[in-house]
């Protein structure tokens, strides 16, 4: 798994991530039963990912590692924005 992370695997501080990514996940959870929770975890959400989509492109990662945080950044853009106007 180190391999495919590229430079950021060989710092502790790379695995802290998990803790915004799983914050966002049970905020998202529980945005199903409170819809301004669910907007701000995606909102979040939005942050994270432009965030992690700016640090491939910094270090100039792989392609395959700027689709998927844009794919992830795009769903996450539409999650907020739906779940804004259904609130």
């Amino acid at each position: 798994m180190r391999e495919g992370c590229g430079r950021a695997a060989s710092r502790p501080r790379y695995r802290l991530i998990a803790v915004p990514e799983a914050a966002a996940a049970v905020g998202l959870l529980a945005g199903l039963a409170v819809a301004p929770l669910g907007v701000a975890a995606a909102t979040g959400l939005v942050a994270l990912m432009a965030g992690a989509l700016a640090f491939h492109i910094r270090v100039h990662d792989a392609i395959p590692f700027l689709l998927g945080d844009a794919a992830f950044l795009v769903l996450a853009v539409v999650t907020a924005t739906l779940r804004a106007v259904t609130a």
